[in-house]
């Protein structure tokens, strides 16, 4: 019998301190699929490849595949649609550099979508590790939900890269060209949201990798200045596969606003906290007014928020809150 292949692909910039626990994590892996591993260098200037090399006749011994690609710096999303023209499995995950699988997660999420043929794909809960301190990825049932893409849309679901597998094909009759928008941003969203439109993802409740937040990730910054001016490039990056992806996906009028009203109620509540950090008083009041009338603001924000500009008002909400609280507890008493 042949036996079906997984693909990976793992981008690499100047990954010669992590990669090999990154390919050690993939070369470990056991069951009964071939594994074809494809690292593709995104222009490193260290000794990447010399630790790749290292791998490639290890896993050839095994029966795995290793294919170690180079191109010049293009980025994240530039490296994986390098990556993708080389994919021959019929079930592809995606793993960063420095991240790492736990035992038997290819074989758990391969043969989860081998015995549930109604799903395009599978996720599964990992550890974020930052110096050793671990916390789930996925603690609420929403992040959990067959319905990835209002989860995803909604802020409710993780996307990590090595927390999911999908079908190759299916990916493929998206990205027919095998290349998805080469941002330095979203490439998970990019493959998970037109996948996940009106079909149903799996979800694995264990934790299967494990995700290192790096200091020198583009979230982190000497000061609190930077940091801010980092996010506001995380956000607006992002922000643009979101909107690209809407764009491309979702054809119905009313339901196209009704996911770009979500959309645009993120952009409402960052640019509200990048003023509440700017203490520009002018720009909390025009942002507190367009996020509020998103509806997607909810009471504990508005108390956040209005503390800088409205503090009666905060007082009122306060109240409100409490009556809604002991309103509730006392309907939980009698039933």
């Amino acid at each position: 019998m042949v036996r079906k292949s997984v693909s990976v692909i793992i981008p690499c910039y100047n990954g010669e301190k992590v990669i090999n626990r990154s390919i050690e994590s993939v070369y470990m892996q056991a069951g009964e699929f071939v594994i074809e591993l494809i690292v593709v260098d995104d222009g490193s200037t260290d000794k990447s490849k010399e630790q790749i090399d290292i791998w490639i006749p290890k896993f050839k011994k095994k029966g795995y595949k290793l294919k170690y690609i180079y191109q010049k710096n293009q980025g994240a999303g530039g490296a994986i649609n390098k990556g993708l023209k080389y994919v021959t499995g019929e079930y592809l995950t995606l793993l960063d550099a420095d991240d790492c699988f736990l035992q038997n997660s290819i074989k758990k999420r391969a043969e989860f979508l081998e015995e549930n043929l109604e799903y395009v794909g599978v996720r599964t809960n990992g550890w974020q590790d930052k110096h050793g301190e671990k916390k789930l990825f996925e603690v609420n049932e929403s992040g959990k939900d067959t319905n990835l893409f209002d989860g995803l849309i909604g802020g409710q679901a993780t996307n990590w890269a090595g927390s999911y597998m999908i079908r190759t094909q299916e990916l493929f009759e998206v990205y027919p060209t095998r290349e998805i928008y080469p941002s330095r941003f979203g490439q998970n969203m990019q493959i998970l949201l037109p996948l996940a439109y009106k079909r149903k993802f799996g979800f694995i409740d264990e934790p299967l990798m494990i995700y290192y937040l790096q200091d020198t990730s583009h979230s982190q910054a000497a000061t609190p200045e930077e940091r801010k001016k980092k996010e506001d490039l995380n956000f607006y990056g992002y922000r643009d596969i979101y909107l690209k992806m809407l764009n491309m996906i979702v054809k119905d009028q009313k339901e196209y606003n009704y996911y770009l009203n979500i959309i645009e109620s993120w952009k409402c509540k960052h640019e509200l906290q990048k003023a509440i950090f700017e203490k520009n008083k002018k720009q909390i009041r025009y942002y507190l007014k367009k996020y509020k009338s998103t509806g997607q603001m909810t009471l504990n924000e508005e108390i956040d928020f209005c503390t800088e500009v409205y503090p009666i008002k905060v007082i009122m909400l306060k109240i409100i809150r409490r009556v809604g609280i002991i309103s509730g507890n006392s309907r939980r008493k009698r039933n």
